[in-house]
């Protein structure tokens, strides 16, 4: 059988990790609330600080870094010295991250397709959101019970210059395995960071097992369905 693509791009929360994002939101801030709290900091405005950060990264027009685009805001909130910055988020990331684990379904069905994907000769890219460090992207793998070595990329937010739903997101991947988009498929649960990779002519598949459609959006083209269904699309 003939390959579909040459690559797949897969989110991670909410796609290959079973939990809902949202939670997963709610429960990373909350954590961090209490970790800084706990050590001495004004949470408050950390948290109000970081948020600035990372609308920063959501709005970054490329000319620099996602993690230099949250650095530059976060400063303008919180004046500081961001060495000591990045020290602190590191220890909340290594202590304290593991604990949102709890909120995760392993499905052990995920693993078995991306073997099997792999073993058929599709190069796999994480195309998750780049709003957060390489250290809590490789922890959320694990949880997944993946592995960094199944992807050709990861994106995290100290390579990456553009977030989703800017389609200049996925330009930026085309452009590094220097590939045409309809050799590609994106898979992710999210109707508009995800699907909007379809504007710049790659295939998509949405994932409804924990979809987002904040914006009501007409999902009735998409082809969708759970990651089973993914599996079997790819496979038919």
């Amino acid at each position: 059988m003939q390959n579909k693509y040459k690559y797949i791009l897969f989110d991670l929360d909410g796609t290959l990790l079973n939990l809902d994002t949202d939670e997963l939101v709610s429960r990373y801030f909350k954590t961090m609330t209490q970790f800084l709290s706990n050590n001495g900091y004004d949470a408050e405005k950390i948290i109000a600080g970081i948020q600035s950060g990372t609308y920063a990264m959501i709005k970054n027009d490329g000319s620099i870094t996602n993690e230099e685009a949250l650095a530059q805001a976060f400063l303008k909130s919180y004046p500081c010295d961001i060495n000591d910055f990045n020290n602190l988020m590191n220890r909340y990331y290594t202590e304290e991250f593991d604990k949102i684990k709890s909120i995760v379904t392993y499905e052990e069905e995920t693993n078995l397709m991306i073997n099997k994907l792999k073993e058929n000769g599709y190069k796999l890219i994480l195309a998750t959101n780049p709003l957060f460090p390489r250290i809590a992207t490789l922890k959320r793998i694990a949880w997944a019970g993946l592995s960094p070595s199944d992807f050709e990329i990861i994106t995290t937010y100290e390579k990456e210059y553009f977030s989703k739903p800017n389609t200049k997101y996925y330009e930026s991947i085309l452009n590094r395995i220097k590939e045409k988009p309809n050799d590609c498929i994106m898979v992710g649960n999210d109707a508009q960071e995800d699907m909007c990779a379809e504007e710049i002519g790659l295939d998509v598949f949405l994932v409804t097992t924990n979809i987002l459609n904040r914006k009501n959006r007409d999902i009735s083209n998409y082809k969708q369905g759970s990651l089973k269904d993914f599996e079997n699309f790819i496979f038919s």
